[in-house]
């Protein structure tokens, strides 16, 4: 080879192409890798309880406890509950609470309760309810019901 004619390596516009075509391949490896670990992590499903409590001299109080059946300990997340309902206190149509947690245990033992104060309660209407459950080590899950009377909705079918 002469000095002139150089090396593949060393031309410049070749090496970026190389660069490129492996910064590609690596992103796309990544990907799937990042896709593959999200498949694997269970799913963290929050069950409920509700009841009504009437205080002395006070208006009734819709009080929801939540937990999780995970096999695991969650992690590092949180678990937001949304009311929404004409049926609440202070004139708010909507309301939430948020639980964040660093290690949450699962079963019913570790129950996290809300309350929601309510202006009056009409057991002919129902009370609709989101539950979104989020934490690093498992998959997130919405949960869509509504209280009916004593119960659940869907309890009732």
């Amino acid at each position: 080879m002469s000095e002139k004619e150089r090396a593949w390596y060393q031309d410049g516009f070749v090496v970026l192409i190389v660069v490129v075509i492996i910064g590609y391949l690596a992103m796309a490896a990544f990907v799937r890798y990042a896709e593959y670990q999200e498949q694997q992590k269970p799913v963290a499903i929050p069950m409920l309880s509700g009841r009504i409590d009437y205080p002395f001299l006070s208006n009734p109080v819709w009080k929801v406890s939540a937990w999780h059946q995970c096999p695991a300990i969650l992690r590092n997340g949180t678990l937001t509950v949304t009311v929404e309902s004409d049926l609440l206190a202070n004139g708010d149509a909507r309301q939430y609470e948020v639980y964040s947690f660093e290690s949450w245990s699962p079963n019913e033992d570790h129950a996290v309760e809300f309350e929601f104060p309510l202006h009056t309660f009409d057991p002919k209407q129902d009370i609709p309810i989101s539950v979104t459950l989020s934490a690093k080590n498992a998959k997130s899950f919405v949960y869509r019901d509504a209280w009916l009377g004593k119960t659940w909705k869907s309890n009732q079918n």
